[in-house]
């Protein structure tokens, strides 16, 4: 027995209402039906950036790309659909071959512009004719699919201004943004994080929270904030801003955003009583002119300061010239605690064993 135009209607429609079909809609309504059947959601192509587009129409990097004017898309017929006529009319459907439209939902200014020009128009915004889906006189109706990218003439009539020679065009936006409920470009929680593993590596690029973050194994190629503490067996973040503790087996990275660790921190400045955080700088002068808190002493300007402190507080700094080394004797300068004077050279002999000795 051929199913009813009817019954299609009403299992459509309670789809909608999130209800299951379980009897026509003359013994059972919409609001009668009482088995759930929610709207199947995939997770693998949720547009997980779809916050950043804006109510406005616009290209947003990486989020929205824009297909107008001269960029416009030329469609394709579907050669699986009869022409209308059949034989020897034109396509009844046609395909942009790219998904992911943006539509109005987000804003009047989004959704895809259609319009019919000569095939292989430059811009059919100005040369060609805009239909719309509403068709003219109950003739051409379409349908344009924003998640397939298929424009379908719903009436199975085409306007008159589509002859041959002519086709389809589409202007608007894409979405390009990142897909998929694991592929997050943030994550923003109030409460806690808890997993046996945090990941991103590049495809969360950050994660912050209100609470704690917890999990086996912490990768990010970005931000990793909290106001509470951050626990884990390895820790992997650009930049990790924590109010709490931070407790881990392993932290990757260079050290530089770490306070109390020996990395390299790259070129001193002109003012020594401003490196303050513990590391290795690397000194490469001519002269001491125009410097504050450097070793006067010395006449060699090339080499390398080590800055030891403790909570930022600077304890020692000390200078080891660059080419005054041979063997195991080394010399150097140390100031400690900041008195503004610097030590005069120090030769280290054997394993610091050392010799105070004048100017070098």
């Amino acid at each position: 027995m051929t199913i009813s135009q009817a019954q299609y209607v009403d299992l459509l429609f309670k789809n909608l209402q999130g209800v299951a079909k379980t009897a026509n809609a003359a013994t059972k309504s919409a609001s009668n039906e009482s088995i759930a059947s929610p709207a199947f959601l995939r997770g693998d192509i949720v547009w997980t950036q779809s916050n950043q587009i804006p109510s406005s129409a616009a290209v947003v990097s990486g989020v929205t790309q824009a297909y107008l004017t001269t960029n416009r898309i030329q469609c394709t017929v579907d050669n699986s659909v009869p022409l209308i006529p059949p034989l020897t009319g034109v396509g009844q459907t046609w395909l942009t071959g790219l998904s992911y439209w943006v539509p109005a939902e987000f804003g009047s200014t989004w959704g895809v512009k259609v319009w019919i020009d000569n095939t292989g128009a430059s811009d059919p915004t100005t040369t060609g004719t805009q239909i719309f889906s509403t068709g003219i006189g109950g003739v051409g109706e379409f349908y344009f699919d924003c998640q397939a990218g298929v424009l379908n003439f719903i009436g199975e009539t085409v306007p008159a201004a589509l002859t041959t020679g002519k086709s389809i065009f589409i202007t608007g936006y894409r979405y390009v943004g990142l897909l998929g409920v694991t592929n997050l470009a943030s994550l923003s929680v109030t409460g806690n994080i808890t997993a046996g593993n945090v990941i991103g590596n590049m495809v969360v690029s950050s994660f912050s929270t209100t609470g704690n973050v917890t999990g086996g194994n912490l990768l990010t190629g970005g931000l990793v904030s909290a106001t509470g503490n951050v626990t884990g067996s390895s820790l992997l973040g650009s930049v990790v801003s924590v109010t709490g503790n931070i407790t881990g087996s392993y932290f990757s990275g260079n050290g530089t955003q770490l306070a109390g660790v020996l990395a390299d921190r790259g070129a001193d400045t002109n003012n020594w009583n401003t490196l303050t955080i513990m590391g290795i700088y690397t000194v490469n002068r001519t002269s001491w002119t125009g410097t504050v808190g450097t070793p006067l002493d010395s006449q060699v300007y090339v080499g390398m300061l080590e800055v030891k402190n403790s909570t930022n507080t600077a304890i020692e700094q000390i200078f080891y010239p660059g080419n005054v080394e041979t063997g195991d004797e080394k010399i150097q300068w140390n100031r400690a605690n900041w008195s503004g004077t610097w030590t005069h050279w120090i030769k280290i002999v054997n394993d610091y064993q050392t010799i105070v000795a004048g100017d070098f």
